[in-house]
Order: C-alpha cells, then structure tokens, then sequence
C-alpha cells in the first residue's frame, strides 16, 4: 500500500516537473519573438515630443520644403501655360471631365478598394494574434498612420502613431510594435516584386510602346534599391546575423567618411537595433501562415489599386495611348503608376511631395492636350495624398471638440 502511494506521488511530481519545463519552453518561445524595452523606445518617443534643437531643424526643413512645393508647381504650370503650347479653355476642359465623369467615379471606388485593403490586412493581423475582431481601431490605424506618413519626413511618423494607437486599445507593446513592422515588410517585399515586373514590362514593351525614359530607369533602380535594403537586411539576419552587423557597420564607415553622419557608433548601433527589431517583428508574425499569406496576397494587391487611381484620373482628363486600348491600357498605367512611385520613394519630403509632381507631369503630359496637365496632376494628388491630409485633419479637430465637450460636461458636474 505504502509502495503504491509512493509510487503516485512520484507520478504526481514528476507530471508537476513535465508541466513546468513545457511552460518555461513556451515562456522562451514567446520572448524570443518580444521586442525588448530598447527596442521599442524609438515607437513610446512620440512624434511632438521635440526638443529645442529639432525644433529649429524643423523650421529649417518646413521652409524648405513649401519652397520645394512652390517650386515644383511653379515649374508644372510654366510648363503647361507658359511654353507656348495650345490650351483649352477652361468651358473645354470642364467638356472634357463631364464626357469622362464616370473614370471620375471609378477612381474613387478603387480609393476605397485601396484603403479597404490596407485597412483589411492590419484587421487579419489583429484578429490573428488578439483573437478579437477590431474592423475601427484597424481603420483608424491605417487612416490616420496615413496622415502621419504625409505630414513627415521618410514617412517616419505613421509607424510611431500606429504602435501608440495598437497600444491604446489594449493591444500589448510587443504586438502593437510586431504589427505595423510586418506590414510595412510585406509592403516593400510586394511593391519591389511587382516593380521589377513593371519595368521588365514596360522596357520589352509588353503592354504597348516603353513611356520611361533613361533617367527615369536611373531614379527607379535608386528606389529600388532604398525599399530592398531593409527586406535583404532581415532575411539575411534570419540566416547570417554575424554579416548583417558587418553589413551595417560597413554603411555606417562608408556614411561617416563621406563626413554625412556625426556619430558613427550611434548610428551603428541605431541600424542593429532596427534590424532585430524588423526580425523579431516577422518571426513573430510567421508564427501564424495563413496571416503572413494574407498579408502579403493583400500587400500585392494595394499598389494595382493605387494604379488604378492614376488610370481613372487619367482617363478623366482624356488621356489616351494611341497604340493601346482597353485592359492593356489600363495594365500599362499600373506599371507607369508603380514606376513613378518607385522613382521618388528615396526623396525625404513628407508624401514624396515636389517629387511626385514633377515625376507625374513628365510621364503623362505627353498624351494630355494642354491646360489640363496640371489640373490632371493636382486630381492625381487629392487622391493619393491631399484626400489622407484633409481625413487626419478632420479627425484630429473632432476628436479635439470631444474632449472639450467631455470637459465641460465634467466642469459642470462639479
């Protein structure tokens, strides 16, 4: 009898000991794929906490860059109504829109198309690892990040308001930072993919005649190159980490005797850091298949809807390639529309803003009648930056009566 319960006692401990090295397996498991406190200090730095120094540089930057704007538009309308050409007057551009109202229409519906998708690819990733459906905190992630990319330099404040937005609504700091990462990832994996087809595309002239020229291919191979940098990066830490430092410190030596950086370690360390921070981001997203396909079937697809957009503007204004119709036109102006924006993803001005003008004027104006090339433009830029702007400007100002109301509201109480 004794021996018996000897015997169930050592079954009961020994189950005990089984049960704890499986939960401490598991424990590793899960902090392998945390991002450290280090690691997620750059996103709890919210982007208005700026010190006087940044302030000034902020200043410098903002005067330069409306210059840069007025500059850019100054040279698109020059070109258009100062070189000569014929124009149409305004009752015949107004003639043209109404006969073509309806790409007018269709651009919108690929707008939505375009942020459904966005939006639909943060929900995936929230409903995977919170098992909680979260359709309008994804919306306003994804809106709002929007804005915050287009009001700054590299795009560097989405990311920032998205990880405080995640953590906001009860997402913990290691997802909230895990999701953003890893989309913007599958983005630049699928947009450089789809890239590197249009310009294969568009220089064998599957589509129609090529409509880039040398110097385009030349801005398009540096954008290529600045979106593939962090996605080769990561992929090579996951099997050579030892390189990928190397690789970095390699930069950092190279950006530092150019004399373009002034503390070469802080930057060395900074590019690590972001580095593992990208790694543990999609390890931690791997751990779920079905999310990381989805994430990556609707990153492919986020830049044919923003192609899209550009066609219908396009056509709006009666743009028409002579030598292509129909769905070949239309597969021909996502490919130019995926060119362009690869052309111009390395300039560091909030939206790509100046750049994108010019860009955008010098591909189409060719086969756009005169006096419409700028209005064309600007339609183009409502929808792909000014319509994120005026949304995060709007939303901002709601919120900020809501908290006045609530305030009053308590004041009134007392």
């Amino acid at each position: 009898m004794k021996k018996a319960k000897q015997l169930s006692m050592d079954l009961e401990v020994e189950s005990v000991k089984t049960k704890h090295k499986t939960h401490k397996k598991k424990e590793k498991k899960v902090r392998a794929t945390q991002l450290s406190m280090e690691e997620l200090a750059p996103f709890k730095q919210t982007f208005f906490e700026v010190g006087s120094r940044q302030r000034k540089a902020k200043r410098i930057f903002t005067a330069v860059f409306i210059v840069f704007i007025l500059g850019a538009l100054a040279f698109t309308f020059y070109q258009d109504f100062g070189t000569g050409k014929e124009l149409l007057s305004f009752k015949e551009i107004l003639e043209v829109v109404g006969k073509n109202y309806k790409y007018l229409l269709f651009a919108f519906v690929a707008l939505f198309l375009y942020i459904f998708l966005e939006v639909l690819k943060v929900f995936i990733m929230l409903y995977v690892t919170t098992k909680k459906p979260m359709f309008k905190v994804a919306l306003i992630t994804v809106m709002m990040g929007k804005y915050y990319d287009n009001i700054t330099p590299f795009a560097t404040g989405g990311q920032a308001f998205q990880v405080f937005n995640l953590t906001k609504n009860g997402v913990d700091g290691g997802t909230a930072a895990a999701i953003p990462i890893s989309a913007l990832f599958l983005s630049q994996v699928a947009f450089s993919l789809l890239s590197i087809v249009a310009i294969i595309f568009d220089s064998k002239g599957i589509f129609g005649p090529s409509i880039t020229t040398d110097a385009t291919r030349v801005f398009f191979y540096i954008g290529l190159a600045t979106l593939l940098l962090i996605p080769f990066l990561v992929l090579l830490f996951f099997m050579m980490p030892k390189v990928v430092m190397g690789i970095v410190a390699f930069i950092v030596k190279v950006l530092a005797k150019l004399k373009l950086i002034k503390n070469p370690d802080l930057l060395k360390y900074k590019g690590i850091v972001a580095v593992k921070r990208y790694y543990k981001a999609i390890k931690r997203m791997a751990s779920s298949k079905g999310c990381l396909f989805c994430g990556f079937i609707t990153s492919l697809l986020i830049p044919i809807a923003a192609g899209s957009i550009t066609y219908f503007v396009l056509r709006t204004f009666g743009y028409d390639l002579p030598e292509t119709n129909g769905i070949l036109e239309w597969a021909q102006m996502v490919c130019a529309h995926l060119i362009l924006t690869c052309t111009v993803v390395f300039i560091p001005t909030p939206g790509n803003a100046g750049a994108s003008e010019i860009s955008f004027y010098s591909l189409f104006t060719v086969n756009l009648l005169g006096g419409i090339g700028v209005t064309a433009m600007l339609t183009w830029r409502f929808f792909i930056y000014y319509f994120f702007i005026i949304f995060g400007v709007l939303f901002v100002f709601i919120k900020a009566l809501r908290v006045r109301r609530k305030e009053k509201k308590k004041k009134a109480l007392l």
